[in-house]
């Protein structure tokens, strides 16, 4: 399962060996103890990929053998290409930006994709460090 979680000033995305199924159920659980209430929802998220990575072609072009009803590639500009993935969205408020979306890919797409977020992250730090 991937998840991805959004924040007022970032996202983040990681792999998890646990369902969506447990995931939420364990969630569930805890609302209920804590008596917290939240929305859940099926919907789409995404995150964005520097266009400049290495075998990023690959990726797009395995994805959409893969899983191409769970996941799309859509290139904004010259420089990101924006991931959307089809999942379950949790989040406080029914029309909150902070919350986490989960979503299910078989395995191998899952660690390919946390790789690549990896990588374009440190790609960006890299980016930002530089003398102009």
């Amino acid at each position: 399962m991937l998840k991805i979680t959004y924040s007022e000033s970032s996202l983040h995305l990681e792999r998890s060996a646990q369902t969506i199924a447990a995931f939420l159920s364990q969630r569930t659980q805890l609302s209920w103890q804590m008596q917290y209430a939240f929305t859940l929802e099926k919907s789409y998220g995404a995150f964005l990929l520097s266009a400049h990575l290495p075998h990023l072609a690959q990726l797009i072009a395995a994805s959409q053998q893969i899983a191409p009803r769970e996941i799309s590639f859509s290139t904004g500009d010259e420089e990101m290409v924006e991931v959307s993935l089809q999942g379950y969205w949790i989040a406080e408020h029914p029309h909150s930006a902070e919350g986490v979306l989960v979503a299910e890919l078989p395995t191998r797409l899952e660690i390919l994709l946390v790789r690549f977020w990896q990588a374009s992250q440190t790609q960006a730090v890299a980016k930002s460090t530089q003398w102009p």
